[in-house]
């Protein structure tokens, strides 16, 4: 699956370099609704870890209800993709060992988000994070309207 930074969005965590992003697929070939996808760095940063995330859940990592770690958790049911640095993806599900021996190792796991240095994260995540995903990305459907003259209801969805 191919990858790229949502425009306008900085590292959610940085420390000379990043330790959680936030992506967005662009591969048409794969598309779904949801595009957005957090990335950690994991395995003593020899792989990254992605899974798919929405505003909500951004929204209660930032109000400090989640670490890191249960960011990932929450999504553990549809399955991971691991990344090498040399590119090469993996699909991978988890189960208790995966949990133990990956999910375990991510990079500022038990950290919740205001817990971190300021140095480490974004000033204000609810302006420079929130307030973009939510007008950009409505988990694929960019807008649902009805046609004033004839009544008919289309959904248009974001690419």
């Amino acid at each position: 699956m191919k990858f790229q930074d949502v425009p306008g969005v900085e590292d959610l965590i940085n420390s000379e370099g990043p330790i959680l992003k936030l992506v967005e697929s662009v591969d048409y070939q794969e598309m779904e609704n949801e595009r957005l996808y957090l990335r950690g760095t994991c395995l003593e940063g020899k792989y990254y870890i992605y899974t798919k995330v929405n505003d909500f859940v951004l929204e209660l990592f930032f109000q400090g209800r989640i670490s890191v770690k249960e960011l990932f958790l929450l999504r553990k049911d549809e399955g991971f993709i691991m990344e090498k640095r040399d590119g090469k993806q993996e699909l991978v599900f988890s189960d208790e060992a995966f949990e133990n021996k990956v999910l375990n190792t991510i990079e500022c796991g038990n950290s919740h988000y205001y817990s971190l240095p300021q140095g480490m994260r974004l000033e204000n995540p609810f302006r420079e994070v929130l307030k973009v995903i939510k007008k950009d990305y409505l988990n694929g459907i960019g807008a649902i309207s009805v046609e004033q003259n004839t009544g008919s209801v289309w959904l248009k969805t974001t690419r």
